[in-house]
């Protein structure tokens, strides 16, 4: 997948995430299980695993500039620089109705690559 998303046909893929807040009870229970939520750090682990390719000059594109050409989505100035200092992130967060878990591989990774 990585290779299809930096490679010559780079302009067909773009960043979507499907990132739903679900309580940590409905991910972590027999019956199956809901996504992961990785929104609050879904923009550094795609960065670290562009940095492992080699093609981090290729994220911006897959990652707004593409959606843009190809959805209705506004073009927009606003830029999100990278750094690789660290960056705290909860283990886990609180709502009116549920206790929401990271996950597990956003937790390992978290101060790798940071939004500035």
């Amino acid at each position: 997948m990585v290779a299809a998303v930096t490679g010559e046909k780079a302009h067909k893929f773009f960043l979507g995430t499907d990132s739903a807040p679900h309580a940590k009870s409905a991910k972590e229970n027999a019956c199956g299980c809901a996504g992961m939520f990785s929104a609050m750090t879904a923009v550094e682990l795609y960065a670290e695993v562009f940095e492992k390719a080699g093609a981090l000059d290729k994220l911006e594109a897959f990652a707004s500039k593409t959606a843009q050409g190809s959805t209705a989505f506004r073009k927009t100035p606003t830029r999100l620089p990278l750094s690789n200092k660290a960056k705290p992130f909860p283990q886990a967060s609180l709502t009116a109705t549920a206790n929401l878990s990271r996950c597990a591989r956003a937790a390992k990774s978290a101060g790798r690559c940071s939004i500035d």
